[in-house]
């Protein structure tokens, strides 16, 4: 069950830093977008990849705080 974890941890992980890159990226784009759409479009899509890095941080936090007692 170990590994299992283990792989899961990693894999929340690695998910949690693509959505931060991911998250930049779309900030840095529409912060140079002319148009309003797409700036907010670009935002929206920013808003998506927080909310699913923060949904994989909890998940980290709750496999933390329950451990064995699934």
């Amino acid at each position: 069950m170990a590994t299992n974890v283990s792989e899961k941890d990693k894999t929340l992980r690695e998910l949690i830093d693509y959505c931060k890159a991911k998250s930049k990226e779309e900030q840095d784009y529409a912060r140079g977008a002319f148009d309003n759409i797409v700036r907010s479009w670009a935002m929206a899509k920013r808003g998506a990849y927080d909310r699913i890095a923060e949904h994989c941080e909890n998940l980290l936090d709750k496999e933390d705080t329950n451990g064995d007692e699934r």
